[in-house]
């Protein structure tokens, strides 16, 4: 399943403001996959990387090991330019593909419903709240799980989400807030070819 619209406190988007900032983030990711297979064994998979978070909202995240492995893969949504790529580090190569057509904004999560307690990573508190998805407009509401988000800060600490047999937890540690990171990370173009799939009728 393709999950292309999920409510709740995962995206909340909202037109930006004109000089809006965001918290800067420099952080510790883990990624933690347990898929069960038709046999009913469980595999795990886990991955390590970096969360980078630059001012205006763009989110860079470089995964460095896959199950102890070396990892070569990332992702990147550019908030400023409205663009999200796929990022393959050792060939060089970003993949773009759609992206939220308008910015995230700071303060999208202060109205998000947070009935399901609170949590604290590294001193940051955040709410817990249910993960919805729907297969397209108008059709019945499905949960998938829940995310545990900082309104204060506008960062997702972490989320916990099941579907087709598939459980995915991502979480953050080691957080840096106010940490800039350098704006050429970020710079997708300086560093990569990019490719755009071409888009069916």
């Amino acid at each position: 399943m393709k999950v292309r619209y999920l409510l709740g406190v995962i995206l909340l988007f909202a037109s930006r403001g004109a000089h809006a900032q965001f918290t800067p983030v420099q952080a510790k990711i883990r990624e933690l996959r347990q898929i069960t297979l038709s046999d009913n064994s469980v595999v795990q998979r886990t991955k390590e990387g970096i969360y980078y978070r630059y001012s205006d909202g763009s989110v860079l995240v470089e995964w460095l090991t896959q199950d102890g492995q070396k990892a070569w893969d990332g992702t990147l949504h550019d908030n400023k330019a409205l663009k999200y790529y796929e990022l393959d580090y050792k060939q060089q190569r970003a993949i773009q593909r759609p992206s939220a057509p308008v910015a995230v904004k700071p303060g999208a999560y202060v109205s998000a419903k947070h009935d399901l307690g609170s949590d604290s990573v590294d001193g940051v508190r955040c709410w817990i709240s249910p993960i919805k998805f729907r297969a397209s407009p108008g059709s019945s509401f499905v949960d998938l799980g829940k995310a545990c988000v900082s309104p204060e800060y506008d960062l997702r600490l972490w989320d916990d989400v099941t579907s087709n047999a598939k459980r995915t937890k991502t979480e953050l540690y080691d957080i840096k807030l106010g940490a800039e990171p350098p704006a050429s990370l970020f710079d997708v173009e300086a560093k990569f070819s990019i490719y755009v799939p071409q888009q069916g009728p």
